[in-house]
């Protein structure tokens, strides 16, 4: 069975945004906006298995409201690979 890859989706000027890998120990103290439909159970499995406990602000359905939130500076998508494919350019 093949994983997808999660990723992280972060304001343009977000001090993370440089980074081209994130750990589970870089999201700490930072507000996430996580997908319910298509991401929880991994991204659950990624903080435990780093031994940490996210800070979990809101689950969504829908991924374009998670990057409106991402882009108001309400926290850090979570978000899987297929949500990434379409998103803006802007």
């Amino acid at each position: 069975m093949n994983r997808e890859e999660i990723y992280t989706v972060f304001k343009e000027n977000h001090p993370l945004a440089a980074k081209s890998v994130i750990q589970a120990g870089d999201l700490m103290g930072q507000p996430l906006i996580i997908s319910k439909a298509d991401c929880k159970p991994p991204v659950m499995d990624w903080f435990e298995q780093a031994g940490k406990q996210p800070q979990i602000k809101y689950v969504l359905n829908n991924y374009l409201t998670i990057l409106n939130m991402v882009q108001e500076g309400l926290g850090i998508g979570i978000m899987s690979e297929l949500s990434t494919m379409n998103l803006p350019t802007t």
